[in-house]
Formats: structure tokens, sequence, C-alpha cells
């Protein structure tokens, strides 16, 4: 009998999402025990999750947690990813130390084929210049993630 995929509503809180993130990182990269940067208020120059996998080396995440507003004005889990945002933190993953494999922007919102072919366009580029690779993880990928490993369910 096939299984029936569940849906997942994003953390309502960051600190929620960087720890998911953490959890969903030691399942795709087979590493054990990935490290949170710092603690709230320190510089963690673009990177809040970060390990190592066999194919990059050592591997960053921002974790990007998005509000849109709902009806009443209030803030809940959503967003877009910009073109403006990747940017920046690319530029802030630069001063990341050691110097990164790879570098990916993990965010709350829903996946999006423009800002996905930018991502691309970036691994390309970057990767060919000898600099970290790109990429991006959507909503839709933890979503993805969750129904694979159950027990990143109770995270």
């Amino acid at each position: 009998m096939p299984q029936i995929s569940q849906v997942f509503q994003p953390p309502r809180f960051w600190q929620e999402f960087e720890e998911l993130t953490r959890g969903v990182f030691s399942k795709v990269f087979e590493d054990p025990s990935p490290n949170m940067v710092g603690r709230p208020g320190q510089a963690q120059n673009g990177v809040d999750v970060y390990g190592r996998c066999r194919r990059h080396g050592l591997v960053g995440i921002q974790c990007k947690r998005l509000d849109d507003l709902d009806e009443n004005n209030e803030p809940h889990p959503g967003g877009v990813i910009t073109a403006k945002i990747l940017n920046e933190e690319i530029k802030k993953a630069e001063k990341f130390s050691p110097t990164l494999g790879f570098w990916i922007l993990a965010t709350t919102a829903k996946r999006d084929e423009a800002i996905q072919r930018r991502a691309r366009q970036l691994d390309e580029e970057r990767t060919k210049s000898g600099r970290f690779g790109v990429g991006l993880w959507f909503w839709d990928d933890y979503v993805s993630q969750l129904n694979i490993h159950p027990e990143l369910q109770r995270w």
C-alpha cells in the first residue's frame, strides 16, 4: 500500500527552523553532527548551520524564515527570496572561515523558478572560478525530507 505524504507548515519561530535545518542537514549530507554557528547576536558570516559532506567538504547553510501577512495583517511563514537577498547572503558567506566548499540558502519560502535560475547561474559562475557553489532549499524541500525521514517530524 502506498504511503500518504503529509503536509507541514513552516515553524513559527526562526530558532525552530534552524534546528530543523540542522536535522535535515544531517540526513541529506550524512553528517551525524552538523553545528549551529554561535548564538543570537553574534556575527555568523552568512552561515547558521555547517557541517561536512564527501562531495563538497565544508558546507554552510543560511536560514531565512520569511513572513507573509495574513488577512488580519499578522505574520505567518512564507515570503519570497529575491536576487538581492541571495546576493547579500552570498557576500556574507564569503567571510566565513574556513572557506566553504558549498553554501545553501534555506528558506520557508515556496519554490520559485526565477530565483532557482539565478542560483544555478551563480553556482556555475562561482564553481568555474574556484569559489563555493550555491544551492537553495525551499520549504517544499523540507516537506519532502520530513516525509522521507519520519524521525525529523519529532524535531
